[in-house]
């Protein structure tokens, strides 16, 4: 089975959103993992948009945020996700959201993750994580995925995350093909070498 990195769609355009969470919300500089375990903060995150470029189905890289659209597809790939409910709004860092344009409701998700990656294969420098203790990668410049580890992956997820760089999401060709048949904008896809 073929395995990719999923991207942001930004090769060839400097024309898309740059979505950030409100300073005034009680979400700024949080860690939205956490979010998951300790229900921390109310719903929906509100994100505003400086520039004038309208959302894609996948917004940001990370955080993930994405359309009903793409969230609707997401739940017929993976049993494990969890989407919270986000607003993004048009107006640049205003405390108040009042007066705002909202672009649509989006959903920032949280995918498992599973421990895939190529120590041996795989281009990096590593560190030790000061929450788990494990190795982690920090300067990511090739990322290859262990076949022995891919091959006993959960086949109700076809979405997830590195859990050594949470930060790089993988779909298999499954996904790849259902995204990409419902025409989803603003998502690229680069194939990962399994070794």
């Amino acid at each position: 089975m073929k395995y990719y990195e999923v991207d942001k769609k930004t090769i060839g355009t400097t024309k898309y959103c740059d979505p950030h969470i409100m300073e005034s919300s009680s979400w700024s500089n949080e860690k939205l993992w956490r979010n998951k375990y300790e229900k921390l903060h109310e719903l929906p995150i509100p994100y505003y948009v400086q520039n004038k470029y309208e959302p894609k189905d996948y917004a940001t890289l990370y955080p993930r945020l994405v359309s009903r659209r793409l969230l609707d597809i997401i739940k017929t790939l993976n049993k494990d996700y969890e989407a919270l409910e986000s607003q993004m709004y048009y107006q640049g860092k205003q405390r108040d959201l009042r007066g705002q344009k909202l672009w649509d409701m989006y959903y920032t998700t949280i995918f498992p993750e599973y421990e895939v990656f190529s120590w041996e294969y795989s281009e990096y420098t590593k560190d030790i994580s000061y929450v788990t203790g494990k190795e982690i990668v920090t300067n990511l410049k090739k990322a290859v995925l262990d076949k022995s580890k891919v091959e006993i992956l959960p086949k109700e997820n076809n979405l997830f995350c590195l859990a050594e760089k949470k930060i790089i999401l993988v779909c298999t060709e499954t996904a790849k093909q259902a995204i990409e048949a419902a025409h989803i904008t603003g998502i690229a896809f680069i194939e990962l070498e399994v070794r």
